[in-house]
């Protein structure tokens, strides 16, 4: 069994060998990485701190000179998971004809609760139901 101790060879474990190994295929392409992204309403650095990774790596995804391995982009499937989960929830209010109020102030893995997190969930209930009222919570 190889032991990896440097950084570069931990590197080469993580996203070289998975890329030779074919797993390239089924890799996201840097502009589903950016888009997943986008869509949670996460930055650079919020992603990384959810995935524990360093923001370079994200951007260095975003920017195609590598991929997530496998497990990696798992986490990102989940994190887009629970955000539909949400907008899916924040949908069920405003298809009850109440007005959605958004709030930082609740369990998420990072803190505060990025906004923008909030905002994309609006932004998506918006989408679906141009007519929903949507206000921030005091």
């Amino acid at each position: 069994m190889t032991r990896y101790t440097t950084r570069t060879e931990a590197i080469h474990r993580e996203i070289i060998e998975p890329m030779e190994a074919g797993d390239a295929a089924s890799a996201p392409s840097p502009l589903e990485v950016a888009a997943t992204r986008r869509l949670v309403g996460l930055t650079v650095e919020e992603l990384a701190t959810m995935l524990g990774v360093n923001p370079r790596t994200i951007r260095g995804w975003e920017g195609g000179r590598f991929r997530p391995s496998e497990g990696v982009w798992a986490a990102v499937q989940d994190i887009r998971a629970g955000h539909d989960r949400e907008t899916e929830r924040a949908g069920q209010i405003v298809d009850a004809g109440l007005p959605l109020t958004m709030s930082l102030d609740r369990d998420f893995p990072i803190r505060p609760v990025p906004r923008g997190w909030m905002v994309a969930i609006a932004a998506r209930v918006l989408d679906a139901c141009p007519d929903a009222r949507i206000e921030w919570a005091e």
